[in-house]
């Protein structure tokens, strides 16, 4: 397939929605936020359970004036499960602390379980939200089947790269996720010919024509439309003089006395005229 690519002059792209999920999959290998989140799976997945906390939870959720909704269990191979689990973990964070002292949880055996989370795991939780957020619409909008996404790669890249970019007063967790996030991304697309491609798919983008940096890729864009136009009248020049050949070799091939060598030449004239 990728010889067929070649010699048809595409351009292969990967998938941009996977390599964002690759890029956010990477955070998994940091011991800080794997730990951490392991603890929080375990609360979900306890929680999700128990009947026993099913009940506890509803009623806290009733008490605090929560959203009845149930907690959410992350999948590995889906980065946007993780942000979406902890999402429903913060909202509903009062009603799971609320749970964990009630006597009927906390007879249970896995109370332990529900002890250990502190309130440094929710501000946790809160700062991963912050800076993920802009990731995850990120996935969401080219994740569409309705549009072209082609023109939004280059854009998007540009808007992650400043929001992940390590400032002063980031906290230690904050800055370590920066650090994994982007470098693992920033090394997708850096091939010239997959990055042109992209440059022109943004500026012939109507939502993002006028935000780019480099004006010369318009000249470019010039250059390759006047270079395709050549070569379609070059092919076309070419198929009427082969024409013109073939006729004039049929004719050839009549004898000198038959009527329709003496018409060729004013029927190709004729035909050059009408062209």
């Amino acid at each position: 397939m990728d010889v067929a690519i070649k010699h048809m002059r595409f351009v292969k792209l990967c998938c941009f929605a996977h390599t964002l999920n690759l890029a956010a999959q990477s955070l998994y290998s940091l011991n800080s936020v794997s730990q951490w989140v392991a603890k929080v799976r375990t609360i979900v997945v306890w929680m999700k359970r128990c009947s026993m906390a099913k009940v506890v939870l509803a009623e806290k959720q009733q008490l605090l004036q929560l959203p009845r909704h149930s907690l959410i269990l992350d999948v590995r191979t889906r980065w946007n499960s993780l942000y979406l689990m902890l999402e429903r973990f913060t909202e509903q964070y009062p009603a799971i602390q609320a749970a964990s002292l009630d006597q009927r949880l906390r007879k249970n055996m896995d109370r332990d379980r529900l002890a250990r989370l502190t309130e440094e795991d929710f501000r946790k939780a809160e700062d991963f939200l912050n800076l993920m957020k802009v990731f995850y619409t990120s996935t969401l909008c080219v994740s569409s089947e309705k549009s072209p996404t082609c023109g939004q790669i280059l854009p998007i890249l540009k808007k992650l790269e400043a929001h992940l970019a390590v400032k002063e007063g980031d906290t230690v967790f904050v800055s370590n996720l920066k650090k994994q996030v982007w470098p693992n991304l920033s090394k997708r697309y850096q091939n010239d010919e997959i990055r042109n491609f992209l440059q022109v798919a943004t500026a012939l983008d109507p939502r993002f024509k006028h935000k780019l940096d480099d004006d010369t890729i318009w000249d470019q864009i010039q250059r390759n439309l006047i270079e395709q136009s050549t070569e379609e009248d070059g092919g076309a020049d070419g198929d009427t003089m082969q024409s013109e050949n073939e006729d004039e070799q049929e004719s050839q091939s009549l004898p000198a006395n038959c009527p329709g060598r003496l018409h060729w030449r004013s029927c190709s004239l004729r035909k050059r005229h009408r062209t």
